[in-house]
């Protein structure tokens, strides 16, 4: 089902939660910064303190109360205290991603995958994408600067590997550095860092080609998502 964006919901919780609590409430009347989502949609939202993150999803809202799903994104549920932190944007980072991933599509006869390498035999072109840890480029105009790499991997069955990986590497690289590396204007920037075909060994036909781009944006100082800040 289809996540629902919102981009300004900053809150406290109302009263400390378990680990296993499924209810968050808010403080009274913040629960409207919220969606309500239905049919099984949900919005992402994150748990925050100075030593802990939890993402969870909103499943429902009632007023001021959540029904939520808890330990998501590879997260860890806790207990939350009183007061505790609670945002629910989507990151420009992700949005980022998101505008990549949807570029790399045309790259690929099957759907673009995120962080995963278990594709079947398939004579298609096979697209993941991964992207790593950012990193602060420091501060500027009161704004963080953040820095992080996204990598492209195609595997190809191939012929004549050196020949087809290297086009195909071309094609990636003629894609996502063409005309609005920009992302419609989420980045500042996107560089090349590194491309590297990897032919066939032992009797095998699959290439496999990665190309690594470095995305430069920026983000509101302080902003809680970031993985490392100034």
């Amino acid at each position: 089902m289809p996540e629902q964006l919102y981009s300004t919901a900053v809150a406290r919780i109302s009263g400390a939660i378990t680990a296993i609590a499924t209810t968050i409430t808010l403080e009274t009347g913040t629960g409207e910064l919220f969606t309500s989502p239905t049919g099984g949609d949900w919005e992402r939202a994150t748990l925050h303190s100075a030593t802990a993150l939890e993402v969870i999803k909103i499943t429902a809202r009632s007023g001021d109360v959540l029904t939520v799903l808890r330990a998501q994104e590879g997260t860890s549920a806790v207990a939350w205290a009183h007061l505790a932190d609670i945002f629910a944007y989507v990151t420009i980072r992700e949005q980022i991603i998101s505008k990549f991933a949807a570029r790399a599509a045309a790259l690929s006869a099957l759907p673009v995958e995120r962080a995963n390498r278990s594709v079947g035999e398939t004579d298609g072109r096979f697209v993941s994408i991964w992207d790593g840890e950012d990193q602060s480029q420091g501060v500027q105009y009161n704004k963080q600067r953040m820095q992080f790499p996204i990598a492209v991997e195609c595997i190809k069955k191939t012929v004549n590997h050196s020949i087809e990986a290297n086009a195909i590497m071309g094609e990636v690289i003629a894609l996502i550095m063409g005309t609005n590396r920009t992302f419609n204007a989420l980045a500042l920037k996107t560089e090349l860092a590194v491309a590297s075909p990897g032919y066939p060994q032992d009797g095998g036909n699959y290439s496999t080609i990665t190309i690594i781009f470095n995305i430069t944006y920026e983000t509101a100082l302080g902003d809680p998502y970031t993985q490392k800040t100034p």
